[in-house]
């Protein structure tokens, strides 16, 4: 396994599980160029086994042994890299950071003061929720537009906040402090009593 090393000067010394075998930190793994642990980017594993996961480097199996490690350690198998939803804190506003099938971080999306609601991990960045399709994620508020064109307000949004659907395509949009929406002209107008 590639984030395996010997830190005896003898091989034979060493074998799975002995005082002289130890291991990197997740995910960093071990270079027989330099000597040392590295970030997984930097090193070139040949016929070592390359694990990507972090709940299957020993030190995880070994701490988590009775379970929960995914919930420290979750999967980036297969996710694109950059921002993702937490797949154990979901639907929600958590997310992980992958690279290369790997986590390597994660955090929680930020209230989006300009839109005035919170934002989700969604296509590799936080998104306000008024931009995100309903039929994509449970948490978006963005319609399906099926063909129509015009301006619309959303069902429970305040009276400044609406989308657009041009040629079926729908987006959110947000009138300039102090406007609203007419949903007759389907423009924003300044200080347009809202109802």
């Amino acid at each position: 396994m590639c984030q395996l090393y010997c830190s005896s000067l003898e091989w034979s010394e060493c074998y799975d599980f002995s005082e002289g075998m130890k291991e990197c930190e997740y995910p960093q793994l071990f270079s027989t160029e330099s000597g040392t642990c590295e970030n997984f980017t930097d090193v070139t594993c040949g016929t070592r086994h390359e694990e990507k996961e972090g709940c299957n480097y020993l030190k995880q199996k070994y701490i988590f042994r009775r379970g929960l490690c995914q919930d420290t350690y979750p999967s980036c198998k297969n996710k694109s890299d950059g921002i993702n939803e937490n797949p154990i804190r979901r639907p929600a506003p958590y997310f992980i950071i992958c690279l290369q099938d790997r986590l390597i971080g994660g955090g929680v999306c930020e209230f989006d003061s300009f839109w005035g609601v919170r934002t989700f991990p969604f296509n590799n960045t936080c998104v306000q929720a008024y931009a995100i399709p309903k039929a994509e994620y449970s948490l978006g508020r963005l319609p399906s537009c099926n063909g129509t064109t015009g301006s619309y307000r959303y069902d429970d949004s305040p009276c400044d906040v609406y989308y657009r659907c041009d040629s079926g395509t729908a987006t959110a949009v947000k009138c300039p402090e102090n406007y609203n929406l007419n949903t007759v002209s389907g423009n924003c107008e300044l200080n347009y009593p809202c109802n």
